[in-house]
């Protein structure tokens, strides 16, 4: 049994071409108990298909807030099984769908799940996360500034930002600095105010890194 359960929710249609090799798929690792539980879902037999109105192609895979379509493989599948396990299956996500290019799909879940910011950080720490990946991090921090202003997680995600920012890795803490620069300058279009990113900002404009002195001083021009 997986160290935790694993529950995988598949749609699926009567007249998909790939829904029935995924169900086996599936269904092969629920009996070899790789995963806790299996749900289908055929849309075709659904009483109310509103319900399920925004799912616009099948077979669609979910697992707790984060949607795979399209078939997969049997070794994504045990990649998946396995990130789940170590509790990393978010991490893994928002990888997956920033290296891809499929921003519009990380965007969704961190717009609707802002609990999942703090996994965002974690990536960019992580000197193994490719660049393609840490791009898209910083394309959702300049697109949902306002998001995270209004979101229960902002004075959190500010906390977790500003610790961060303490690395000996340069290109990691001009990150850092920037987006701590588009909240801040979202919460001054907003007449507010943080108190630790006030000062966070204050004590930078002398860093000894020029990148790093010129994000903050276009945040206070």
């Amino acid at each position: 049994m997986p160290d935790k359960d694993l529950t995988i929710n598949l749609f699926i249609s009567t007249h998909c071409p790939f829904c029935s090799q995924l169900m086996a798929l599936l269904s092969s690792a629920l009996k070899e108990s790789s995963l806790t539980r299996l749900d289908i879902i055929n849309l075709d037999n659904v009483s109310d298909p509103q319900q399920y109105s925004a799912i616009r192609s099948v077979p669609l895979i979910k697992i707790d807030d984060f949607e795979f379509t399209g078939m997969i493989s049997q070794s994504e599948l045990d990649e998946w099984i396995t990130k789940y396990k170590q509790g990393r299956f978010p991490h893994y996500f928002f990888a997956n769908k920033l290296e891809d290019g499929q921003i519009n799909q990380a965007e969704r879940v961190i717009k609707n799940n802002p609990e999942y910011w703090p996994v965002l950080i974690q990536l960019v720490e992580d000197n193994e996360t490719k660049m393609q990946v840490k791009i898209g991090i910083t394309a959702l921090f300049e697109s949902l500034a306002s998001n995270i202003i209004d979101s229960a997680v902002a004075e959190e995600l500010v906390t977790k930002l500003i610790r961060a920012s303490d690395t000996d890795n340069h290109a990691v803490r001009v990150d850092i600095v920037y987006y701590l620069s588009l909240i801040y300058a979202e919460l001054k279009n907003q007449g507010k105010m943080n108190k630790e990113l006030e000062l966070f900002m204050q004590q930078n404009l002398k860093d000894e890194s020029d990148e790093i002195k010129e994000i903050i001083e276009d945040v206070y021009s």
